[in-house]
């Protein structure tokens, strides 16, 4: 086998070796085999503005958006099989005096098409001698996904969990948590440190990547 000089390339063909073009090329091979790292998903998008389906990134934003993302040939995403985890939560004082419903806490979230999320929401009830009877719903937009009516004994803390509920728009919805109280002029909602709250959560895949 005839000598090749490595700074001119094959005897008689005429090719050198441009060191510059050399390190790119090696460049290039070291970072399609490794994880990239950026530390803001703007400068991940300048750097990579056609990725790939199948491509990963990680992110170091030193928040909670760190971690890695794939592009699913649409949008970069995290593990599309993991849960999320926290999504939002609402939490406030609020009394009120009527028969009908009165709305303890409300507000917008905005979640991705094809996940499950949880929502979990609880409330402490003043005790009223005369209070017979009180229920709890929770309210997607204008549509009631759960509710609780039970006979009311005083000085609890009443709460429900819904779980597994697939989002599908893929686009912001509010949620309403709200009182029913059987009887009319009864306070609602005690103070003494148990705050109203809700909790949504995401726990997980519902359909394909979007």
């Amino acid at each position: 086998m005839a000598f090749v000089d490595p700074l001119v390339g094959p005897s008689g063909t005429g090719v050198s070796w441009d060191t510059r073009r050399t390190f790119d090329a090696m460049q290039k091979q070291l970072g399609s085999s490794t994880v990239r790292v950026f530390t803001s998903a703007l400068l991940r998008d300048q750097t990579i503005p056609s990725p790939k389906a199948g491509q990963v990134v990680y992110l170091d934003t030193d928040d909670a958006a760190e971690g890695l993302y794939t592009f699913n040939g649409t949008s970069w995403r995290l593990p599309w099989n993991m849960p999320w985890g926290y999504v939002t939560n609402l939490s406030g004082h609020i009394s009120g005096k009527s028969g009908s419903p009165v709305t303890i806490l409300t507000g917008s979230f905005t979640h991705v098409n094809n996940r499950r999320i949880r929502i979990t929401a609880a409330a402490d009830i003043q005790w009223q001698s005369f209070l017979t009877n009180v229920a709890f719903r929770l309210r997607l937009d204008s549509t009631v996904v759960t509710y609780l009516d039970s006979s009311y004994t005083g000085g609890q803390f009443w709460g429900m969990t819904l779980a597994g509920l697939t989002t599908t728009n893929g686009s912001s919805q509010t949620v309403t948590f709200e009182i029913l109280f059987g009887n009319s002029g009864v306070t609602g909602v005690a103070s003494f440190g148990m705050v109203p709250f809700v909790l949504i959560e995401d726990i997980g895949p519902s359909g394909a990547p979007v």
